[in-house]
This record gives C-alpha cells, sequence and structure tokens, in this order.
C-alpha cells in the first residue's frame, strides 16, 4: 500500500474511532461528599477527594469549536443577572493584556435548575466584584456559585460581566447534592485567593443589595486575588494528554427538541403583513425561559396568534402562559411550530370577539 493511502486509511480509523467513543458533555453533573462518608474520612480528605474526582468527571474532555456564548445573549439584551454554577478548570495569571488574571469556569449553567449555558467561558477577576465570603480560597474542581451581568464584546460575542460569587467549594449531602462548602481546607491545591476589600463592600452594600445593579456593575471596586504555582496542567496540556480529540457540538440557543417554555404576556396588535395585503394579530411576550431550567431564551418575542392562543381567551399584560416548540430546522434562533398552549395565571375566561376587525382592534 503506498504510504499516502496508508496515512489515509490511519485517519480514517481514527476519525471513525473518534466518532464511536465520543461521549456529549453538555449536562454540569453535581459530585458531593457523603455526610455518612465523614464518619470514617477526616473532612479536608474527604472533600479533596471529591473535588478530584470531579476534576476526572466532570471538566471538559474535548477542545470545543469557539464559541460567541449565544446562550448569554436573552440575560445581556435583558440587562438582567444570570445566576449560574460551573466548575473551575484553569486560572490565567495576571499579564500585560489581562492585568488581574482571569478563572476558566467548564459547563458553566443555570442554577439551580441545571441547564447548560456553554461548554466553558472565561471570567475576568476585574469582574469580581464581591465574593460572599471575606477569604475565598479556590481549587480546581471548585464548584462556584455567581450571578453575573452579561457583556457584549468583539463580533457578537457575549461574556460574563460584573459579578457576585455567592460560594465556591464542594458539594455535601446525604442522598444528593445539598450544601455547597466554601470554607473545607484545600490543602496546598489551592491556586487563586479571592478577597474583599473596603470598596467591594461598600459596593455590595450600595448597591447590589438595594438592586443598583447598573452601580454595581459600573463602579471600579473588585477583589484583591493572590495567586500560588497549580499542581494541575493548564487545561490545553490537559486536552491534549487525553487525545480526545476535537468536539463540533455548538450549543444553540433554542433546543432542536421539542421542550416546553413559559413566558409573560406583554400585548397583543396587529401587524402589517405586505405578503397579503391585511393585519395579522401577534401576541408579544417577554421573558420567554425553558420551563424546567428557567434558561432565558428571549427577552422579547412575537407568536402568531394561532388558534390555540385563541381559545385561551383574552389575555392580560403579565399572564403566564406556557407552549411546546423547537427549532427552526434553518435557524436555531428562532422557534418552530408553537403548540400546546396554557394559561398558567387563574382569572376569569372573557372570551375573544369573534368579529375579526374588533379582535384586532381596526
Amino acid at each position: 500500500m503506498k504510504p499516502e493511502n496508508l496515512k489515509k486509511l490511519l485517519h480514517n480509523r481514527n476519525k471513525i474511532k473518534h466518532e464511536n467513543s465520543y461521549i456529549k458533555e453538555d449536562k454540569l453533573n453535581l459530585t458531593y461528599v457523603k455526610i455518612n462518608d465523614l464518619k470514617n474520612t477526616k473532612k479536608a480528605t474527604a472533600f479533596n477527594m471529591v473535588r478530584n474526582k470531579a476534576i476526572d468527571n466532570q471538566l471538559n474532555k474535548y477542545l470545543h469549536p469557539n464559541s460567541i456564548h449565544i446562550r448569554l445573549k436573552p440575560y445581556f439584551e435583558d440587562k438582567t443577572l444570570i445566576h449560574w454554577i460551573g466548575i473551575l478548570g484553569d486560572v490565567t495569571l495576571p499579564n500585560s493584556t489581562n492585568l488581574n488574571g482571569s478563572l476558566l469556569i467548564d459547563k458553566i449553567s443555570c442554577y439551580p435548575n441545571i441547564e447548560i449555558l456553554d461548554y466553558h467561558a472565561w471570567l475576568n477577576i476585574d469582574h469580581i466584584k464581591y465574593i460572599g465570603h471575606q477569604k475565598q480560597q479556590l481549587a480546581i474542581g471548585d464548584y462556584i456559585e455567581g450571578f453575573s451581568l452579561v457583556k457584549q464584546y468583539g463580533q457578537g460575542k457575549y461574556g460574563l460581566d460584573a459579578t457576585f460569587i455567592k460560594k465556591a467549594g464542594i458539594f455535601i449531602g446525604t442522598n444528593k447534592p445539598e450544601t455547597l462548602v466554601s470554607s473545607y481546607d484545600r490543602q496546598d491545591s489551592w491556586v487563586v485567593e479571592l478577597n474583599n476589600n473596603n470598596l467591594t463592600k461598600k459596593n455590595y452594600e450600595n448597591n447590589y443589595l438595594t438592586k443598583n445593579i447598573k452601580d454595581f456593575a459600573t463602579t471600579g471596586a473588585h477583589v484583591d486575588a493572590r495567586f500560588q504555582p497549580s499542581r494541575y496542567k493548564k487545561f490545553q496540556q490537559r486536552l491534549e494528554e487525553l487525545q480526545q480529540g476535537k468536539s463540533e457540538d455548538v450549543l444553540p440557543l433554542i433546543d432542536k427538541t421539542k421542550k416546553a417554555y413559559v413566558a409573560t404576556v406583554v400585548r397583543s396588535h396587529a401587524v402589517e403583513i405586505p405578503s397579503i395585503s391585511h393585519k395579522m394579530p401577534q401576541l408579544e411576550v417577554k421573558n420567554v425561559m425553558v420551563k424546567d431550567s428557567n434558561r432565558l431564551i428571549f427577552a422579547k418575542y412575537y407568536l402568531p396568534y394561532v388558534i390555540d392562543i385563541k381559545v385561551l381567551g383574552e389575555l392580560k399584560a403579565g399572564d403566564i402562559i406556557q407552549f411546546t416548540s423547537e427549532a427552526t430546522p434553518s435557524n436555531t434562533g428562532t422557534f418552530s411550530k408553537v403548540t400546546d398552549f396554557k394559561l398558567l395565571t387563574k382569572h376569569d375566561f372573557t372570551p375573544l370577539p369573534s368579529n375579526p376587525n374588533a379582535f384586532l382592534a381596526i
């Protein structure tokens, strides 16, 4: 066999092997210390064993494509905080382009109802405005729970902006992960230590607690950080040594499989449809979320006023509705056919006018 043909054959075999062995890693599982295990094991030993297990089982094993983090976009448009959890995969030390360093969050997900937002996201330490403890050590494999605003940067990319880190550590529970313990002894495994200061405390008390999120974000104060050399490989080196290759998976804004969604009614109104030369009704909704996880899909969306909606009767501003849909095959940023409408807000039923002109307020 010619060398070039042998090389091609081996390449194809490796490709098939990779495709057959590929395991999707689009779900974050919460590893935890079982309370009963503490009866026979020292606390520090038990927590660090579970953290190392999280490193082996929960950190990404594939190099994923560069992402615009499309699932963060709705939070940017809504200018609302996202409640998230993820696992610390790496730390970048301060350098000439990033003066305070950054944290790599693997499998960043909605919390407490977990649904993945992206395979990873970077959090600059100068965006961390406050932490839930005066001093917080972080080790690779620690779970981090935070609240963040979302920023837009580059060519339509989205990332974590001003952040409050509530807790960071390892879960403990009886039969399931119940409490995230921040203060366990990481021994010599911690890689960065975050500290509040007088400015971060003032910003938190004056702005975050009073829900003045805009000022909380724009105030220049951020936590202090000190680093120590990591015992763990950088994420690029770790992925290279795993030899799992690359993944082509990109998480869509809307799932391609049918799911239940909830939304808040804003108003009904008519829009001109040029192709049919008359007006058609639309239902304007906001805060469109996946029902099971509360992941925000759209800050605002317009639904066609199909028969399934009309049978709900007159809808009022603030009503919560539920429907089922999936992504349009050619565009995962829009809904395909929407069905199975339900009104989740209880109030008296008022039928819609039978006269189309009255319904459209023409």
